[in-house]
């Protein structure tokens, strides 16, 4: 027995001790290249909206012993229910990879934890904006969907309640009773009755309950109501806010100096003209002069920010936003890969810029990179990214399309000072940038 036992230590040992030749790489894992080749497959068939062919791709990746060792996996899945507008079922696949990466001894979260920081970031954004509601279909007749008074002034967030009469019907027709949603934290209407959101409550046990009133009767005739208010009162606020901005932007060309020579615009041959205007170009920088801040500041708004218009609209950002922090909101396109731009805010010292490929570069007193990958629209489809920035003096909050990035520092000092200039960069003459908003934060 004793001798057996030696000579499978000595054929083990011997295993140990085959030499590996120069150029001699180990063969890879089958596994592995399967979920490289189903990720690619799967984000080529979502960025171009083939949900169902996307989630097969995924869902191939993930059911290999590698793929429930990978953070892109899960993210990816989450990415499908998050164009659905099913934040609940983006939250599960989230939630889902935050276990896996507990109970896992191999877990792969991407170069230097990409994947999990990104999944990190869009669970920060839903539980700060979402909230779990349960809603109860009648006895009998179809349910009527919630509504939401005022709807979102997020157009991200506004994606969700307008996919929700339809998954609503989606699934009475399944016959499903109880329905649980994440719902944006705001104000509905069920039936006659007023409900406010704000708890952002994720566990559905804890869910608060709505009775969903049947389609019929009194009950439709007060939905059709309150749908047409909420139409009248949508665009009357949008006339009202296209007003401001235009009474603003004339005020601010009626106060400008004579002279100015706008920056060359690109023709559609290539060539550039040179348009004439009545101030003149600044010798030297713009500055919020004086520095000093505004406790009575209000909101700025443009609704059309183009390539040959930042300089404008930068120097109006720069006289008249005299806050400490803001919170910034815009939707902006991006024609192709090589396309950029940038916020520059030299005064305090600080940047973001979205490089080629949509790479997130913060610089300040501390630096961000990330590359969003399928988080950033591409193309001439006109899709637009829609970024949030939350600056509150010394930090900033970058979210891109739902997914949250930081806060990262890139200003010490005293939080109360102005951020004086701001320098908006388009570099792409097809690109733009589209309601530009941006209103007091003070970081709470």
């Amino acid at each position: 027995m004793t001798r057996h036992l030696s000579l499978l230590i000595l054929a083990a040992a011997a295993l140990w001790a085959v030499p590996v030749f120069a150029g001699e790489e180990e063969p890879e894992d089958p596994n592995a290249q399967l979920v490289r080749q189903k990720l690619s497959e799967g984000w080529t068939y979502l960025e171009a909206g083939s949900l169902p062919k996307a989630e097969a791709a995924f869902t191939a990746a993930y059911e290999t012993r590698v793929g429930k060792d990978r953070a892109d996996v899960y993210y990816s899945l989450s990415a499908v229910w998050w164009e659905r507008r099913n934040a609940m079922a983006s939250y599960s696949w989230l939630r889902e990879a935050e276990a896996a990466a507990k109970s896992s001894w191999y877990w792969d979260g991407g170069e230097d934890g990409e994947w999990d920081r990104r999944t990190q970031g869009r669970i920060r954004y839903i539980e700060r904006n979402f909230t779990v509601v349960k809603l109860r279909s009648p006895k009998s007749g179809r349910p009527l969907p919630p509504l939401a008074d005022p709807p979102p002034a997020d157009p991200l967030l506004m994606g969700f309640v307008d996919a929700l009469a339809g998954q609503v019907a989606e699934g009475a027709d399944a016959g499903a009773s109880v329905q649980w949603f994440f719902l944006p934290n705001g104000t509905f209407w069920v039936g006659g009755d007023e409900y406010v959101l704000e708890g952002g409550e994720m566990e559905p046990t804890r869910a608060t309950s709505w009775e969903l009133p049947a389609d019929r009767g009194g009950a439709r005739k007060k939905y059709d109501d309150r749908s047409a208010a909420i139409a009248v009162e949508r665009a009357a606020h949008e006339a009202e806010l296209q007003a401001r901005m235009a009474a603003a932007e004339e005020a601010w060309r009626k106060s400008k100096d004579e002279g100015t020579t706008e920056p060359s615009t690109p023709s559609r041959t290539g060539s550039t003209t040179t348009v004439q205007t009545t101030d003149p170009e600044p010798t030297e920088a713009v500055r919020a002069t004086p520095l000093t801040v505004d406790p009575n500041q209000r909101a700025v708004g443009h609704r059309l920010v183009t390539w040959d218009t930042t300089r404008q609209v930068s120097k109006d950002l720069s006289e008249r936003w005299r806050a400490p922090g803001f919170h910034a909101r815009y939707g902006v396109t991006c024609p192709n890969n090589e396309a950029q731009h940038e916020i520059d805010f030299a005064d305090a010292d600080f940047y973001l810029r979205f490089d080629e490929g949509g790479e997130l570069k913060v610089r300040g007193a501390e630096r961000l990179n990330e590359k969003l990958r399928g988080d950033w629209l591409c193309g001439d489809k006109g899709e637009l990214n829609m970024v949030e920035l939350y600056y509150d003096g010394r930090k900033l909050l970058v979210v891109v399309n739902g997914v949250e990035f930081g806060p990262v520092t890139v200003r010490r000092g005293q939080p109360d000072e102005p951020v004086g200039r701001w320098e908006i960069t388009l570099t792409d003459a097809r690109a733009e940038i589209q309601h530009l908003w941006i209103e007091p934060w003070d970081g709470s």
